[in-house]
């Protein structure tokens, strides 16, 4: 009888979701965004990244990424996605979002890091079916802090 009670409020609260978690973009968002930080060694570390976020409101999503680091040593880091747009619908909308996760090695002579990117950005409004994004932040890898800078789109 309990695991009936609780399958019952769970497909409830499930079915619930979707009619208060539409956004203006709907329920799920893509940000692909190419990034480039710096590195004490090379001056520059290029990092493709993509996330993926369900949308709670227009102004909380909550998401899961992944990426490639190109590097001495790529990685890929796998990581969860926080995106906070404190203003409404503008053409231009500041954020504030941040990742953490952890990079696993793609060569054998390489060894997995965590990672943390703490960024702060802006979204263009809506250009045809995408919208252009720029962040500007830190990311720690491993115990190395470093710059860095993203630009991409939004869709």
């Amino acid at each position: 009888m309990l695991r009936t009670l609780l399958l019952f409020a769970i497909i409830t609260a499930l079915g619930s979701l979707p009619s208060k978690a539409q956004s203006d973009d709907g329920w799920f968002t893509g940000r692909l965004l190419l990034l480039c930080g710096g590195d004490g060694d090379n001056g520059c570390r290029i990092q493709v990244n993509h996330a993926q976020y369900y949308n709670f409101s227009n102004m909380f999503s909550l998401g899961c990424g992944f990426g490639y680091i190109m590097d001495n040593s790529p990685l890929m880091p796998f990581s969860a996605e926080f995106r906070l747009r404190p203003s409404s619908r503008h053409r231009i909308m500041p954020m504030v979002l941040f990742s953490g996760g952890y990079a696993v090695p793609l060569g054998g002579d390489g060894k997995g890091q965590s990672i943390i990117t703490p960024r702060i950005g802006l979204e263009t409004g809506r250009l045809a079916r995408f919208r252009c994004a720029f962040d500007v932040g830190c990311q720690v890898l491993g115990g190395n802090c470093n710059w860095i800078v993203g630009a991409g789109v939004v869709f």
